[in-house]
């Protein structure tokens, strides 16, 4: 079985993947650059605007602000924001707080978080600043700034709701088990509350997973090394017993699976915190601060997220499933693997992985048939998935172990499917200088936060394009270059508007003064997004070479196993 069957899905959180994050630093300074360009190029177009009747400019922007931002339009309500001088510098607590919102959604830690400690000190309410922090803490959780995002998602505001303290938790278990902190992560799970099914689901889910990592050893001794093994023994058969009762769709209540024996000092380890003059617990301060939101009425009474989807439900009880089929299997307990594996759809994104466990699972328990059906069934789908490939071999495998003669015949018939592969992935490496990446992925918005994943071109290699972009370097670059293409045909109609200025007879000096310096600004802009754009395209060529290499390393297996396989049952054909 290869590796990649072996290993259980990773920690899990509703978040966007982090391959969707494709908010570079660059592209948000881009941003802020062209909004500045928008700036200028008002101010030099003012000539043509000036009204009779001036009044306080923050009103109808501020106005024009919340209307944007609640109508989901961020570019606008960001480049509004940031075009109007007096009300960037006096702005308000609420609108403080919208652009680090805004800032947190164009991938800009630094400002976000000056957004939002400015807006700290006034007078916001909670329905406003909760779901700009929330979303703060994810860039940070999803860019990989661990450390920040722990020591800033450990100290919430006030009445978040429980959903929003829902994904709060996870984010920090999940942080917790990166950063190898197992027993903290165990500890923050193991009695979890929150009134979403859901999100009851996911942290019994995780909190399985991270029953799987090895125990913190820091004796390093061989007493502490057999109390390890036990402990993970135990560790283990608690994590099948949560994967089983999932699948059930049963949240029992947990023993403590991790007991603090430290109560008296302020040494208490687990993200909690330490104690407070020995007595209450930043977890009691956090229940009396917020109050209503865990109350017993609130974790027992069901709140449902329209913003989870059936398709979100699925996929998390396939990759239960899934998981519980991989620890069965490492259990030696191919009957358990089997019942699981039955749970995953067929029309799942994990279906590949099941049928092809599923094969791998009979064949160790020696029944050939059943492991030749499962692998056809595999067979007949994308040929670039290494999953199909891997099950072209294995049912070729499984005709041979029943010494039938069309063994030899599956053998060739998947040298020619490797050979054929190989070819196709040599023509895509070499077509990838000449590619336009643009025609390829194109975008027709001119917001470049509202992009979406980009789609899978149509073309021979879209079997291969779409493994690509499932990786999260190779999309994030895509994603880069989409929004630099958008900015950049948001800077070419600032330049149209220049033009038609510069034509203009009728401007005084200091309007023509004032078009000059935007002129400046427009051809430094310019430049700077060439540069990026050139970047982005050798960025993207060189990290898809990456997976495209070790994609060739796996047919080179796979092609030299089905040779030697041919030749194993033609030399036993002529015995």
């Amino acid at each position: 079985m290869t590796d990649s069957l072996l290993r259980s899905p990773s920690p899990n959180t509703r978040l966007l993947p982090r391959a969707r994050i494709a908010t570079q630093r660059r592209l948000g300074l881009g941003v802020l650059s062209l909004s500045m360009l928008g700036l200028s190029v008002c101010q030099s177009h003012a000539a043509d605007d000036r009204l009779e009747v001036r009044r306080d400019a923050r009103e109808p922007a501020f106005a024009q602000v919340i209307y944007q931002y609640y109508q989901n339009h961020p570019y606008k309500a960001l480049t509004t924001l940031l075009g109007d001088r007096e009300l960037a510098f006096n702005a308000s607590g609420t609108v403080n707080v919208l652009l680090g919102d805004l800032y947190a959604r164009y991938g800009l830690p630094r400002e976000a978080d000056a957004a939002l400690s400015r807006a700290s000190s006034r007078d916001v309410t909670a329905g406003n600043r909760n779901m700009p922090w929330l979303r703060y803490g994810k860039l940070l959780y999803q860019t990989g700034q661990d450390s920040i995002a722990l020591n800033f998602l450990r100290k919430p505001p006030a009445m978040l709701t429980p959903l929003q303290e829902s994904e709060r938790v996870i984010m920090v278990a999940n942080i917790l088990i990166r950063q190898s902190r197992v027993d903290e992560a165990i500890e923050s799970l193991q009695d979890y509350r929150t009134p979403s099914p859901f999100y009851r689901q996911l942290a019994r889910y995780n909190l399985a997973l991270a029953l799987l990592q090895p125990p913190t050893d820091t004796l390093k001794t061989t007493e502490s090394q057999t109390r390890l093994i036990k402990e993970s023994e135990r560790r283990e058969k608690i994590a099948s017993q949560i994967l089983s009762e999932l699948l059930q769709g049963k949240v029992q209540t947990l023993k403590p699976i991790i007991v603090n024996q430290d109560t008296s000092s302020s040494k208490k380890s687990g993200w909690f915190g330490s104690r407070n003059n020995g007595t209450t617990t930043l977890l009691e301060q956090r229940v009396d601060a917020i109050g209503s939101q865990l109350s017993a009425s609130a974790v027992t009474q069901d709140v449902e997220d329209d913003s989870i989807t059936d398709t979100d439900r699925n996929n998390l009880r396939d990759k239960i499933a899934l998981s519980l089929a991989y620890l069965a299997l490492t259990q030696k307990n191919p009957d358990l693997a089997r019942q699981s594996l039955r749970q995953v759809r067929l029309d799942s994104p994990y279906s590949n992985q099941a049928l092809l466990t599923s094969a791998h699972v009979y064949y160790q328990l020696g029944d050939f048939a059943k492991c030749y059906n499962f692998a056809t069934e595999l067979s007949g789908r994308n040929p670039t998935d290494p999953l199909v490939q891997e099950g072209w071999l294995l049912g070729a495998r499984a005709l041979e172990e029943q010494r039938k003669p069309e063994a030899a015949e599956r053998y060739r018939q998947a040298i020619n499917l490797f050979k054929a592969q190989t070819s196709q992935l040599d023509q895509l490496n070499r077509e990838l200088e000449e590619m336009d990446f643009n025609r390829i992925f194109p975008v027709d918005s001119l917001d470049p936060v509202l992009l979406g994943l980009p789609s899978i071109p149509a073309s021979p290699y879209a079997g291969w394009w779409a493994q690509l972009l499932d990786q999260h370097d190779v999309l994030a670059v895509v994603q880069q270059i989409q929004q630099t293409q958008v900015l950049r045909t948001n800077l070419t109609n600032y330049g149209t508007r220049l033009n038609r200025l510069e034509n203009r007879t009728d401007l005084n000096r200091d309007d023509r003064l004032a078009l000059h310096e935007t002129q400046d600004l427009y051809d430094k802009v310019r430049m700077d997004f060439d540069k990026a754009a050139g970047q982005d395209r050798v960025a993207l060529i060189a990290r898809i070479r990456v997976p495209l290499k070790k994609r060739q390393e796996q047919l080179d297996r796979y092609l030299l196993e089905a040779l030697l396989g041919l030749q194993r049952v033609e030399q036993s054909k002529e015995r």
